[in-house]
């Protein structure tokens, strides 16, 4: 974490992992000659903004996975691999004592491919998020509207919406 000024700071994240895992058999008496071999590597930035009545975060993303699966006796040698790219935006404005306006979007886009089948697919996604937070009695009492839109590669999704309320003895 990097912190910019007073109001900003940065995060960078990285992992990597790796394992490879003997599989067993479905005859506890035979040698199991099925193996997988798990990989990934995910990195993650994000970029936050705070005022006094106004918050922005920004985050990016790439995701890769890797899954080899190995059956000698079969024989089987199945290889895949997933790429994901993720970015997305939220806004928080205070625009009264009691109300926080949420405004999002987010963009991914995920694409595979493994031996067992011919070519890559993809699929893209941008979704809107708005909502908002109302709070009364002192903050004891909180209620969320909020509504998300979604379109995909392939379609859109109908709109969706939450509705939720909280109070804190």
């Amino acid at each position: 974490k990097f912190l910019i000024s007073a109001h900003q700071m940065l995060s960078v994240n990285a992992w990597l992992n790796s394992n490879k895992r003997r599989l067993p058999a479905f005859d506890p008496l035979a040698e199991s000659k099925t193996w997988q071999l798990d990989e990934a590597m995910r990195f993650t930035s994000s970029w936050n903004y705070v005022q006094t009545k106004f918050k922005s975060v920004i985050r990016a993303a790439f995701f890769s996975d890797m899954i080899n699966y190995t059956d000698s006796l079969v024989p089987l040698f199945s290889k895949s691999k997933v790429n994901t790219i993720v970015a997305e935006n939220e806004n928080y404005f205070d625009w009264s004592g009691r109300h926080q306006l949420n405004v999002g979007v987010n963009v991914s886009s995920s694409s595979g491919i493994t031996n067992n089948y011919a070519g890559t697919k993809s699929q893209s996604r941008i979704s809107f998020l708005a909502g908002n937070k109302f709070s009364y009695f002192r903050n004891r009492f909180l209620a969320y509207l909020s509504g998300r839109l979604d379109y995909f590669s392939t379609g859109k999704l109908p709109v969706t919406g939450n509705v939720s309320l909280e109070y804190s003895i």
